[in-house]
């Protein structure tokens, strides 16, 4: 069965609508995964911003204790990005609690130490 020129351009233009949808169908797909990747980069680099920040300021919390062994609540703010530090004493302990924020990122850290600044705890979130 031989078929008419119009059948011939219908079938010729089917078949580059369907090969066109299949690339444009693998280029979104890509192009999805790609966005996730970038998504996920960012998150994890502004993560370990934010737990160099809250290691800097637990390191801040400790001189406060080495200059003067007693409760200390105060805030660090380097670049646009800040912490919280807050240290509670006793006679032979001391909690410092510090928590970081990256932009939407928070991470905190809570060590516990004695007197010789010895590290008896380590907590991270």
């Amino acid at each position: 069965m031989k078929l008419q020129k119009d059948q011939q351009g219908l079938i010729a233009l089917i078949s580059i609508l369907v090969i066109s949808s299949v690339v444009l169908l693998i280029t979104i797909t890509m192009s999805w995964q790609s966005t996730s990747e970038l998504q996920m980069s960012w998150w994890t680099n502004q993560s370990e911003q934010a737990y160099s920040l809250a290691d800097s300021c637990l390191e801040e919390g400790l001189n406060k204790l080495r200059l003067n062994w007693q409760n200390y609540n105060g805030n660090l703010e380097i670049d646009s990005n800040s912490c919280i530090i807050e240290i509670e004493t006793t006679v032979n302990l001391a909690t410092v609690a510090v928590m970081a924020t990256v932009d939407q990122i928070n991470r905190s850290i809570i060590a516990t130490i004695d007197q010789n600044f010895q590290f008896t705890n380590w907590q991270e979130n």
